[in-house]
């Protein structure tokens, strides 16, 4: 196969030449794109989407400099009562729930009661941990919180608690299932998704403040957020308010240790 060399000035023109038009596809693009001006404009794009992707419904809140514009729904949150969606409606968030046990650590951190830089060996030794590098790249806090432990995810049996009870202890599913906590790689040195490492992460909210570490999100986090609805338990209480999944057209039922979608102060 034969290579053709462009001289410098000539590729710098076809580069600039290209850089050109690539722009003025994507302005041309832009233009076309709709833009709502109204709220009730943007309400029907919203809607549009939702119905033409069959979503059951969605939740929606408009912020602006911290302050809540607008916030309301599109569709159902439960299709055999026929009840709609609206600002008050919970969702379940799951994964995002990441987020609220990482700023709880950081709280810790910055009240000083935890070091995130810390080995988790010297912090919580009695987790069963496996780590053939640890002279070298030892589990830090840091890593659970970015995903770069090394640790595998949930074994199938972890994924919901079935029969245990709804308050099944943290430090129990850790040393019942112990194959997650098998280091693969040398820590801090690749990223693999996992969650027995948040779940782990919890468990040092819940050691080093002496709370559950949902007790301790709620009023550290949660609070002074001014976020006011919001919780990690399925209760009887919020159940009415939560927005009924669906696996295509059966609903799903929810498992324990859910947190459900959190709102503003209006």
């Amino acid at each position: 196969m034969r290579r053709i060399l462009l001289p410098a000035i000539t590729l710098s023109f076809l580069i600039a030449g290209l850089a050109a038009l690539a722009s003025a596809q994507a302005d041309q693009k832009k233009e076309e794109l709709p833009h709502p001006k109204t709220l009730e404009a943007l309400q029907g794009a919203m809607k549009d989407v939702v119905e033409r992707e069959h979503v059951t419904g969605a939740g929606v809140a408009l912020v602006s400099n911290g302050q809540l514009l607008w916030c309301g729904g599109i569709g159902k949150a439960d299709v055999s009562s026929n009840r709609d969606v609206m600002c008050d409606t919970e969702f379940r968030v799951g994964s995002i729930s990441k987020t609220f046990v990482a700023l709880a650590l950081l709280k810790l951190q910055e009240d000083g009661r935890i070091n995130l830089y810390s080995r988790l060996q010297d912090v919580a030794p009695e987790i069963p941990l496996k780590n053939r590098w640890g002279s070298t790249n030892p589990v830090r806090i840091v890593n659970l919180l970015e995903h770069s432990a090394g640790f595998d995810d949930m074994e199938p049996a972890e994924v919901y608690n079935r029969d245990g009870p709804w308050d099944y202890p943290l430090l129990d599913v850790f040393k019942r299932f112990q194959e997650p906590e098998a280091v693969r790689w040398p820590p801090g040195t690749r990223f693999s998704y996992s969650n027995p490492g948040f779940g782990i992460a919890g468990y040092l909210i819940e050691k080093v403040s002496g709370q559950p570490f949902d007790a301790f999100i709620q009023q550290n986090v949660l609070a002074p957020l001014e976020i006011i609805i919001g919780d990690f338990r399925l209760t009887g209480a919020n159940r009415a308010a939560l927005a009924q999944g669906y696996e295509g057209n059966p609903p799903a039922p929810y498992r324990t240790r859910i947190f459900t979608c959190a709102q503003p102060v209006t």
